[in-house]
């Protein structure tokens, strides 16, 4: 294992535990922030003004869930996955299937957090959701990130015996009360979650979730309406 923050990508990466010592006082991202606040702002203002919000939330989660599965190489087109709905005597395949697991993941969490907060049991949670099929559970071996064009391993995560103590700080540090601008935090905790990998399969799903699951949390979202994949799958290039 990497044992500072020196980086190697085929050994396992010694993640340092949240928070990190950096400063966000520069007027470069306090703009950034001031913008993003107002344009959440906007979001929860028009949602929150929707005779019923819930009605407009199906059609928005299944969207994202759509683009957020492809960023996973899972493709599929809301009018597939609403043709399957619409006749469920044919064949069910795989991506929309997959695409209907998040959608349900989603707006379960969405529900939790009208009773518990943010946590590890929802992230359990939200996971086992996603991939019904799978163990469920944090990891239990070494995984790692290959770039597929060329076959190269480009990162290789904490070993799995840290999984306990990693997801515990990532849980810790969401609610710990600093000076940290939760907007900072939602960022951090979503680069440290895709760091610990703590799943062997659905970390990025699962981490797109949480972050939406966060701002709803944090009161920047009345529902979890915010397509977030849309952006990233538009800039994945850079």
């Amino acid at each position: 294992m990497v044992t500072d923050m020196s980086f190697s990508a085929i050994h396992p990466f010694d993640l340092p535990l949240l928070p990190p010592a950096v400063n966000f006082n520069d007027p470069g991202t306090i703009k950034t922030l001031l913008r993003a606040r107002t344009e959440l702002g906007e979001l929860k203002g028009y949602s929150s003004a929707l005779p019923n919000r819930m009605l407009l939330l199906s059609p928005a989660v299944l969207k994202e869930s759509v683009v957020s599965s492809r960023i996973e190489n899972i493709n599929t087109t809301v009018e597939s996955v609403l043709q399957m709905q619409l006749f469920p005597e044919i064949e069910q395949q795989k991506p929309e299937k997959e695409v209907l697991h998040y959608r349900e993941a989603l707006i379960w969490g969405f529900e939790q957090l009208k009773r518990l907060p943010l946590s590890t049991r929802i992230v359990l949670g939200v996971q086992k959701r996603l991939l019904p099929d799978s163990a469920g559970g944090y990891r239990k071996v070494q995984n790692s990130i290959q770039d597929m064009t060329v076959g190269e391993v480009v990162y290789t995560p904490p070993p799995a015996q840290k999984m306990p103590e990693l997801m515990g700080n990532w849980e810790n540090f969401i609610h710990a009360e600093d000076d940290i601008d939760p907007l900072i935090k939602c960022v951090m905790a979503h680069y440290q979650f895709e760091a610990i990998h703590p799943f062997i399969d659905g970390n990025g799903r699962t981490g797109r979730i949480l972050m939406v699951l966060y701002l709803v949390e944090q009161g920047f979202l009345s529902i979890p309406l915010l397509y977030v994949s849309g952006y990233i799958n538009k800039n994945r290039a850079n």
